[in-house]
């Protein structure tokens, strides 16, 4: 069986629950999307959901489809980086 190695961001995805659309009203956030924000506005992103309870997981691409990869039983293998701060 081949193998396979996946090389990229070290990521982690933090996950919430939302009772309704009013959190992304908020912070015009478009549902089902991803945003790139300026540190300001994901400061305060953060502050408002941060208390509703979050899941810390293992994310970024590279690392979602090795993971993948590996649960259909391919030998597979990540390298990624991390840093130095309360995710890494």
């Amino acid at each position: 069986m081949k193998s396979i190695l996946g090389m990229g961001n070290a990521l982690t995805d933090i996950l919430a629950v939302l009772p309704d659309d009013t959190f992304l009203k908020q912070f015009h956030l478009p549902k089902g999307s991803m945003q790139h924000v300026d540190m300001e506005t994901g400061d305060k992103i953060w502050q408002t959901l941060k208390p509703m309870g979050v899941q810390y997981v293992a994310g970024g691409s590279a690392a979602n489809t090795i993971t993948g990869t590996a649960i259909f039983g391919m030998k597979s293998g990540f390298i990624g980086k991390v840093g130095d701060d309360e995710l890494g």
